[in-house]
């Protein structure tokens, strides 16, 4: 069944034309979309035009023909089209019927041929399986032209159903994916373990390798906001390693991410309201004065024994949000102590400081 010129204009019309009965309503337009196969075809022509795909090469070391996309214009025709047009149809929707129309092909730029490279790739970074987001090797043998967060913000991906290697049906989200290839990829962090098990990625800045930090989660698109939850009132109700434990759980809980992969804190800095954020897990700190530790705005003290000028080599690490671990001078754990935070009852407020005896 194929439909005319009139209801492809209405699919970007936010709202109805009653003097026009040809008109659709968004969610009849909606439905066609998801439903029809021949107007989802006819809209991707209107959309992007068939000048995108029709310019052919042969590749000279496989004599295979492929499609040469212009990804400059194609990428400048989707904004005008959805952000300009205002669309009624969400670009989630376009971009998993992007994928199940194109995802199957693969496309030469011309960027690439430009400069002789004749490698296609597919269109759109889209892991199959559980095993192909979470395996290293699997994500830097990968070949695209585009994440799915060039064309959608990360934040509006939804999640795409995944077969686990035991045939079980795990949910895995598009972001997952993503975090991973920006860590991994060869066209981004080009992340490796190093011998001591140190997660490193490269900061394209220096050229040089460095051990993760949340400077190059920043740096690569997955800053602290995309993890990190804060109530009405502004303070942090989630830090951004639980965050991360809560949008990233297939990452870590298949060995492709660890606990300590990230150990640098954030600043703490205070909020109009005078709060402070939580400190972030797993972070080292050395006891200060006569046996101090800092966690949460919150001196607690540890013990005299553990003062720096009797045992420098002693440290401290914030296990959760409740315990910190004294660890000796071979890094052993010696003793625990209990996390107070500043509106805790047991803390004593004076002009020195918040305080707490552990």
């Amino acid at each position: 069944m194929s439909f005319d010129d009139s209801t492809l204009r209405s699919s970007f019309s936010k709202s109805e034309n009653s003097n026009h009965k040809e008109n659709q309503s968004k969610d009849q337009i909606l439905e066609k979309f998801d439903f029809d196969e021949d107007f989802r075809d006819q809209c991707f022509d209107v959309w992007f035009g068939k000048d995108f795909f029709a310019t052919k090469i042969t590749g000279p070391e496989t004599e295979k023909e492929y499609l040469v996309l212009n990804l400059e214009k194609l990428a400048d025709r989707y904004t005008e089209k959805f952000e300009k047009s205002g669309c009624v149809i969400p670009k989630f929707k376009v971009l998993l019927q992007m994928q199940k129309k194109l995802n199957d092909e693969l496309f030469l730029s011309l960027d690439q041929i430009d400069s002789e490279d004749f490698a296609p790739k597919k269109l759109l970074y889209w892991p199959e399986n559980l095993e192909e987001v979470s395996n290293e090797m699997e994500i830097k043998n990968s070949s695209f032209h585009f994440l799915p967060s060039d064309i959608v913000q990360k934040n509006t991906l939804g999640t795409v159903d995944m077969l686990e290697k035991n045939g079980d049906t795990a949910s895995v989200s598009l972001i997952e994916a993503e975090f991973a290839a920006v860590l991994f990829h060869p066209d981004y962090g080009n992340g490796f373990r190093d011998r001591s098990g140190n997660l490193a990625i490269l900061n394209k800045n220096t050229g040089k390798y460095e051990k993760l930090a949340y400077k190059h989660l920043e740096a690569l698109g997955f800053g602290s906001k995309m993890f990190k939850q804060e109530t009405s009132g502004g303070r942090e109700s989630r830090s951004i390693m639980e965050g991360m434990h809560e949008r990233l759980p297939h990452l870590f809980a298949e060995g492709l991410l660890k606990e300590g992969d990230i150990q640098q804190t954030m600043r703490r800095t205070a909020d109009a309201a005078g709060n402070m954020e939580r400190a972030e897990l797993h972070i080292k700190k050395k006891p200060i004065g006569v046996g101090n530790a800092v966690y949460n705005g919150v001196v607690h003290h540890i013990g005299r024994k553990y003062n720096p000028g009797e045992r420098p080599g002693v440290e401290v690490l914030n296990l959760n949000k409740d315990i910190a671990l004294i660890l000796d001078e071979d890094g052993v754990v010696e003793a625990y102590f209990n996390l107070f935070e500043q509106e805790d009852p047991e803390v004593i407020k004076g002009g020195g400081g918040n305080r707490q005896t552990t």
